[in-house]
């Protein structure tokens, strides 16, 4: 089995985009700040000003932080490991074929089972239908040449 590397969301690609987005979180930040500045003292303003500011440091943070390519999503499946980021902010899970004791599989979500108890869910999103299959046939495939338990769980509506 070849390592395959499937994203888990959109990606645009380029280092024009990164510097894009750094410097559009760079001029966020700079506008948080200013009003932190200037608005900071006033307390007519209330519960708006500080949510307003709230965002813009948050977005300021995430847009920074997705420049220099830290938010992409992704799952890599090679012949005996399963390589996962599934959320932005965390680091990339590697899951050993031989810690895996069972892989579930339902129509938008992959549980894969631990032989310590411990579950790790992913979920896919409704937007890449095809990759999502693909991925489900790469997941089938590791845990075939690996000798991992499957069950397919059909969700009733």
């Amino acid at each position: 089995m070849e390592k395959m590397h499937f994203p888990l969301g959109t990606r645009e690609q380029g280092k024009i985009a990164g510097l894009a987005r750094i410097v559009f979180g760079i001029t966020c930040l700079a506008v948080a700040v200013y009003w932190t500045v200037q608005y900071g003292k006033i307390s007519s303003g209330g519960y708006s000003v500080i949510a307003t500011l709230v965002f813009l440091f948050l977005f300021a943070f995430y847009m920074v932080w997705a420049g220099l390519g830290k938010a992409y999503r992704f799952i890599e499946i090679s012949n005996q490991e399963i390589r996962l980021k599934k959320d932005i902010f965390f680091s990339t899970e590697t899951l050993i074929s031989a810690d895996l004791s069972k892989i579930v599989l339902y129509p938008m979500t992959l549980v894969f089972m631990l032989k310590n108890g411990r579950k790790i869910l992913l979920r896919f999103g409704a937007t890449f239908h095809e990759t999502n299959e693909q991925i489900k046939d790469s997941i089938l495939e590791f845990a075939e040449v690996n000798n991992i338990e499957t069950e397919f769980v059909e969700e009733k509506l």
